[in-house]
């Protein structure tokens, strides 16, 4: 916590919050990218629990590459520890695919939990990524895609579908909810400039969910062509509300 003087003889109590994000990306074991920023936020209460474990902090990174395969290492730093304490460290691989233009191609699926926040996909689109992808039953989260390879001008229709990862073992572990608790199917127009995707954004209505994991599965079709795109899905976990 730290201490600001607000008046002579009155102490405004603040909590700083900063963190340090650094992305590097490789290739044959070669690094062809790396990318520093800097989150910082001041509260007048500190962070609960609920709020970190739900929520988490939000740190983001914008990064530009060609298309290919990557292995990735991102490294978050608490700058509120001492030097070395505070560093988390994951790595992975990043698959970054072709832009498919010969037909239609769905792009990685976001969901954010709520608006108003500071991932801006598309002018006047401003979203709050949710990077755990938890969301409560009782919201209404957003989920953002984009399409490519339609024919412009024409129309197309979209599916998107919340199906259940749930697992049953054993005779006596029996899930009693439903398995895809949410359909959607909609057309819209594909725009005239072929430079230009379709961006979509919805809101999931999860009130026939229960708590547990679960997939959003975004499929797309030309209606002037018939050509329907791959599933593209994204993983999500549904929570009771505390």
């Amino acid at each position: 916590p730290l201490y600001s003087s607000a008046a002579s003889d009155v102490y405004k109590r603040q909590w700083k919050y900063s963190h340090d994000l650094t992305v590097e990306l490789y290739r044959a074991d070669s690094l062809v990218l790396s990318k520093d920023s800097r989150t910082s936020l001041t509260l007048s209460r500190p962070l609960s629990p609920v709020e970190t474990a739900d929520k988490g902090f939000p740190i983001q990174a914008l990064l530009k590459v060609q298309p290919g395969e990557y292995s990735y290492v991102i490294r978050v730093r608490d700058n509120a520890w001492e030097e070395g304490r505070g560093v988390n460290e994951t790595s992975g691989r990043l698959v970054v695919p072709e832009r498919v233009t010969t037909q239609p191609f769905v792009s990685s699926v976001a969901i954010a939990a709520d608006s108003a926040g500071t991932w801006r996909p598309a002018p006047g689109l401003e979203l709050q990524l949710n990077a755990a992808r938890i969301v409560y039953r009782n919201a209404r989260p957003f989920v953002y895609f984009e399409a490519y390879g339609l024919t412009p001008g024409a129309d197309y229709r979209g599916e998107v579908r919340v199906v259940s990862r749930e697992v049953t073992r054993g005779a006596d572990d029996v899930f009693d909810g439903v398995y895809q608790p949410f359909q959607l199917q909609y057309r819209g127009s594909v725009p005239t400039d072929p430079a230009e995707p379709v961006r979509k954004v919805l809101r999931l209505d999860l009130g026939q969910t229960r708590p547990g994991p679960y997939e959003v599965q975004v499929r797309v079709r030309d209606l002037a062509t018939g050509q329907a795109s791959e599933v593209r899905s994204a993983r999500v976990k549904v929570r009771e509300q505390t």
